[in-house]
């Protein structure tokens, strides 16, 4: 059965006027008009997500530096920041994943673009290692008996405790719109090639 479907399968793609590549099916003109804006809206797309991966590297620095409850609060804000840009990114491309051809040109700012999305994906579980082993080592200090462990007192590990919680919300957020990029990216790629 499972052979039977299977060649009715590879048949139906082999002789199918669309998957053949037949003369009837109908093929879509472009016009140098059209490719000229699409390689401008994908030089926008690649010089956004570009600034990102440096607005990223500045995060995962001051992330390093930082040791104080105050200064995650700035992270967190810099975290909602760099997920409402890849949510426009992602806008971008699904705009421009309906409007391309398959083209050489197009093919390297696609690819480009992907290898960028993938390495903001990277930079951003940096990120969240980063955060989280600072979480979990004051947390592991948390006194037992006595009310201090290392100078810290324990309404100053319960409000670690809470803040780590809200960065782990805004980081599983983060990656799911960071998978998001990464997919509409690795289409927009297969798209064009």
């Amino acid at each position: 059965m499972k052979k039977i479907f299977g060649i009715f399968l590879v048949s139906f793609f082999i002789y199918s006027p669309v998957f053949a590549g037949s003369k009837n099916a109908k093929e879509v003109p472009t016009s140098p008009n059209q490719s000229i804006s699409a390689s401008s809206n994908l030089k926008d797309i690649l010089y956004k997500l570009i600034k990102q991966d440096e607005y990223m590297d500045e995060t995962i620095e001051k992330i390093k530096i930082s040791k104080k409850i105050s200064d995650t609060d700035s992270i967190i804000q810099k975290v909602r920041l760099i997920k409402k840009s890849l949510n426009e990114v992602t806008a971008l491309n699904k705009t421009q994943l309906s409007n391309i051809r398959p083209d050489a040109e197009t093919a390297k700012y696609t690819r480009t673009i992907m290898v960028y999305s993938n390495r903001i994906n990277r930079k951003i579980n940096v990120m969240r290692f980063l955060l989280v082993k600072d979480s979990t080592s004051s947390l592991r200090n948390a006194p037992m008996s006595s009310g201090k462990v290392k100078g810290k007192k324990l309404q100053q590990i319960i409000k670690e405790k809470e803040i780590s919680e809200s960065i782990k919300k805004e980081f599983i957020s983060l990656e799911k719109s960071s998978a998001r990029l990464k997919a509409s990216s690795k289409w927009l790629y297969i798209a064009s090639k």
